[in-house]
């Protein structure tokens, strides 16, 4: 196979005696040699492996730990033993060979920490016991709950259910300050009934809906209200979830449905009581007298859907915003620019002239947590 004019030849995992000998699936580079017009090859140090669509994907064997191993120190990067076993590691994790990890976790300079984060991901249940058993001391409750967040995230519940079951608290937080809930309740990229199936878990485990041991103030809720997961969000309010919730900047979760266009998420949250007439009153830092009064005055719901480009969004607000004005409640008229034409969304449902373009800048949010 061919990638970027290289040749990578995937290799079965085989555990390397020296670094030399190392049979991971290490991509072969054949380039010309600036002198003399020779070839040379060399083995660099990115990896192809099977992406989730079925093509071959590179990226570098490192990353996969780092990421997940925030002590990766000067020591371990010149540690010629931590390097083998690293790579070994990686070769099993790349071809799918897990039967081979619990072997790699009896080598002298193993990190259970790293396996246990890159197991839960996985979805390795057994292997996550068997860490939990066999490397009690050496496994951290931020690790464990680290572990937790990445299974939540990837929609695995199995795992959850082990770790829980070793008894990490179902409202632990990671070292980033991540709620497990919030993990499951913000999973993009599963399937939605393995992100229920974590939610429920969680809060059957005793979570607090609201994530209130976590420091962030982005709440389960405004995650799932941003990915549109419905049977989530019920799941989060029927546990006592705060429909009205406030991120620093001024969003709601029905801000994060309507900035994203997810109608069903917007109807459960006008169900649940959310008021279309909330606005996010920090999203900008522009402290001039124009400035100062646009922050004032705040980015509708209704106001964010439209912008970006999501009308019927915008009428269902506009519409719930009128039945709340009809029975005296004051609420504010929603309007807003897109390109050269107005868009107009009153509460008594004016009609909508026809998008000619789209913003420049989409008001919207980053990953789901």
């Amino acid at each position: 196979m061919m990638v970027c004019g290289c040749s990578i030849v995937p290799q079965p995992y085989s555990p390397s005696a020296t670094t030399k000998t190392t049979t991971s699936p290490l991509r072969t580079c054949t380039r010309h040699s600036r002198r003399g017009g020779g070839r040379r090859q060399r083995h660099s140090t990115w990896e192809t492996h099977a992406g989730a669509d079925g093509r071959s994907q590179v990226e570098n064997p490192r990353a996969i730990f780092t990421a997940q191993h925030q002590n990766y120190t000067y020591a371990h990067s010149h540690n010629a033993g931590y390097q083998t076993w690293l790579l070994d590691l990686n070769a099993a994790v790349a071809s799918d060979t897990w039967s081979a990890v619990p072997a790699l976790l009896r080598f002298p300079c193993a990190e259970p920490e790293i396996v246990l984060s890159l197991a839960a991901g996985a979805g390795q249940a057994t292997l996550v016991k068997t860490i939990l058993h066999s490397c009690p001391d050496a496994i951290r409750h931020t690790v464990a709950a680290g572990a937790a967040v990445m299974a939540a995230a990837r929609g695995h519940p199995q795992v959850l259910a082990v770790l829980l079951a070793a008894g990490l608290s179902a409202d632990a937080v990671d070292e980033h300050e991540t709620a497990v809930l919030l993990a499951a309740a913000g999973a993009a990229g599963v399937h939605p009934a393995a992100a229920e199936a974590c939610t429920s878990m969680l809060i059957g485990a005793g979570a607090d809906a609201n994530a209130a041991t976590s420091r962030k103030l982005w709440k389960p809720l405004m995650a799932a209200a941003k990915c549109g997961n419905l049977a989530v969000m019920r799941m989060l309010l029927d546990a006592g979830a705060d429909s009205e919730a406030r991120y620093p900047n001024g969003k709601t979760p029905l801000y994060c449905a309507a900035e994203w266009g997810r109608a069903g998420a917007v109807q459960v949250l006008l169900d649940a009581g959310a008021r279309p007439e909330v606005a996010a009153n920090r999203l900008m830092t522009d402290w001039s007298a124009e400035g100062a009064a646009e922050m004032q005055r705040g980015v509708l719901p209704a106001e964010v859907a439209a912008r970006n480009g999501h009308l019927a969004v915008a009428r269902l607000l506009s519409k719930a915003a009128a039945e709340r004005e009809a029975r005296g409640v004051p609420v504010r008229v929603a309007s807003c620019q897109l390109g050269d034409s107005s868009h107009a969304v009153e509460a008594g449902g004016a009609a909508e002239a026809r998008q000619t373009s789209r913003p420049s800048t989409a008001i919207k949010g980053d990953d789901s947590w």
